[in-house]
């Protein structure tokens, strides 16, 4: 909405997550996460809750992801993500226990 476009020159590195997110864009999805949390632990009322906001992010991806399909493997779901197989499988296990 125009709030969010108001603001938009001011957190570009916001802009970049959302824009990747909505173009199914998980490879520069990923990335604009690591472009974030910078952001996030430079404010002082964020700071406390970067690493949750981090885990919620890493779980919106990856449903959104997931939603599109009835079953995927991880050989692709880690290239979409531009991630090993191995952080992927350590990354869902989180979620999932």
């Amino acid at each position: 909405g125009p709030e969010i476009l108001s603001v938009a020159t001011d957190i570009p590195q916001v802009i970049k997550l959302v824009n990747s997110l909505y173009d199914c864009d998980y490879k520069g999805y990923l990335h604009a996460m690591v472009d974030v949390e910078p952001v996030l632990m430079g404010d002082r009322f964020l700071q406390p809750h970067c690493g949750y906001i981090m885990r919620e992010l890493h779980v919106l991806g990856y449903k959104q992801f997931l939603d599109s399909y009835k079953s995927v493997t991880l050989e692709s779901m880690a290239k979409s993500f531009g991630i090993s197989v191995e952080f992927l499988d350590l990354q869902l296990g989180r979620f999932i226990a």
